[in-house]
This record gives C-alpha cells, sequence and structure tokens, in this order.
C-alpha cells in the first residue's frame, strides 16, 4: 500500500490517497461518497460478484466520511484499488475533480463513474467498458430511459430534466443526454 497527501493543485481539492493495490486495469470506477455506511459495502459487494473489481480499477473517492465504511482493510476485501479522501473543501463535483485528476495522473485510458448509494446498476459497468473499448467516447445510463429502472428515488432527480447539471448539453443541441444524477456515465480519455 502506497499512501499520500496532494495539496494546492489548481481546481482539485487536497486529499489523501491509500492505493490499497497498483494499477491493474486501463479503466477506472469513481465512485464518490459520504457516510453511505452499508449502501457502499453493499454495492462493492454486488460489484465483486459481478467481476467488476476484475474489469476496472475500483477508486471510491470520499467527502470525508465519519461513519466508518472506509476502513482501507474492509475496502480491499470488496476489491477495491484506491482510496481518495478529499481534505479541502467541495463537495460531489469536487470529489469527482480529485478522481479524474487521480485517475489522469495514473494514465487510465477511461473513467467511468457510478454513485455509491447503491441505487444503481453497478453490474453493468462491463457494459459499459466495452463500449468504451469499441471506441464510443462517452456512454451514459439512466433511471429514465427505456428499460431504466429508478430505486428509492428523491423528486430532485426529476427537476433535473430541467435544468441538467451535465456540461455538454445544451438547449437545442438536439443532443439527448439525461442529467447526471440520474445513472452512470463513462468515457475514454
Amino acid at each position: 500500500m502506497i499512501e499520500y497527501e496532494r495539496h494546492a493543485i489548481s481546481g482539485v481539492p487536497d486529499f489523501r490517497a491509500a492505493e490499497l493495490e497498483a494499477r491493474q486495469s486501463d479503466y477506472c470506477l469513481l465512485i464518490p461518497v459520504i457516510n453511505e455506511g452499508a449502501r457502499i459495502l453493499t454495492e462493492l459487494g454486488r460489484a465483486q460478484h459481478a467481476g467488476v473489481d476484475k474489469l476496472c480499477d475500483v477508486v471510491i473517492c470520499d467527502g470525508g466520511s465519519t461513519d466508518g465504511s472506509m476502513k482501507n482493510d474492509t475496502l480491499q476485501l470488496y476489491g477495491v484499488n484506491t482510496l481518495l479522501t478529499k481534505t479541502g473543501p467541495g463537495k460531489q463535483g469536487a470529489q469527482l475533480r480529485m478522481g479524474i485528476y487521480f485517475a489522469l495522473n495514473r494514465g487510465y485510458k477511461g473513467i467511468l463513474t457510478i454513485d455509491g448509494n447503491n441505487k444503481d446498476s453497478i453490474e453493468d459497468v462491463p457494459r459499459f467498458i466495452e463500449k468504451l473499448r469499441e471506441g464510443y467516447d462517452l456512454v451514459q445510463g439512466s433511471r429514465f430511459r427505456r428499460g431504466g429502472h429508478a430505486i428509492r428515488r428523491c423528486a430532485m432527480p426529476r427537476c433535473g430534466w430541467c435544468t441538467p447539471r451535465w456540461s455538454a448539453w445544451r438547449p437545442g443541441n438536439g443532443l439527448p443526454i439525461p442529467p447526471t444524477p440520474t445513472g452512470p456515465t463513462a468515457g475514454n480519455i
């Protein structure tokens, strides 16, 4: 295991890294969490059962959890490759910037993201990787597309249809990109 800290990087929050394993894959799966407790451990168990940890490096982007779920030895049992812990300001966007910075510096060919709240189908990660390997630049899942399922969904994601956060989407451009909070995303670098 390699542990270190990063500070004062433009656009990236300060963070601690615990690389539990060396890089194993061309792809990494970034999972932002904060105090997800049993939800993230259940999701990681589902990922391991689906072989996700054998297809890509699982990187947890922790926002500073205090619930005890982010213990290195436990995460190793679930096939987590790296734990990044944000120590600087910011919320989920900052966690993802930290993860993307890490992924770029580690030389991954592609980055996948999925929330760590056990609401999305982590079992579909192999399908995302398959599309990336086929040359797709962006693959995005959605609970609101035909065949998608919302699990324990609050009313907030529906508002995303009116005010999407995805930066590539602009009104009138014809891109059918759903808002980010509705499912996993993957992209080639």
